[in-house]
């Protein structure tokens, strides 16, 4: 399991290095955190914030059904 701490740290390397291009290696859940690190280092937002609003989004769109 991928910590928290870990993705953080890796979007704060992924952000310094200003990379363009961030390579992932295995399957399944390695690849998905990969492509988290990788929209949200671009995204330049927290991992906390990106959740929170994706809470919110969840929360209106059931409340919307």
């Amino acid at each position: 399991m991928t910590e928290v701490s870990d993705i953080e740290r890796s979007m704060t390397a992924t952000r310094t290095a200003q990379a363009t291009v961030v390579v992932a290696m295995g399957g399944g859940a390695s690849i998905d955190t990969n492509t988290a690190i990788d929209d949200l280092a671009s995204a330049r937002r927290s991992l906390i914030n990106h959740l929170e609003a994706a809470a919110r989004f969840l929360s209106m769109k059931a409340n919307a059904v």
